[in-house]
């Protein structure tokens, strides 16, 4: 009996909850073997990336003035 055949045959008598447990753990490991083997990031994606990083919102976000004053639900505790 190879592997395949004996993992199948153990997950068909499994509850379909652990089925959907061994389908996630079987993605993740899937998941975990595809990024130990892509190749690195070039020096172009990382400073793409970094470029991306901070200061990619500035001017879409406004911080009201009254973001330093107690909150009207703290009133009571103040």
């Amino acid at each position: 009996m190879t592997h395949a055949q004996h993992i199948l045959q153990t997950l068909e008598t499994l509850p379909a909850d652990l089925q959907q447990e061994v389908a996630y753990f079987v993605d993740f490991l899937a998941q975990r073997q595809r990024k130990a083997t892509a190749p690195p990031a070039t020096a172009e994606q990382i400073a793409a990336a970094r470029k991306a990083g901070f200061g990619r919102f500035k001017g879409q976000f406004t911080v009201p003035d009254d973001f330093d004053e107690p909150l009207e639900d703290f009133k009571d505790y103040i």
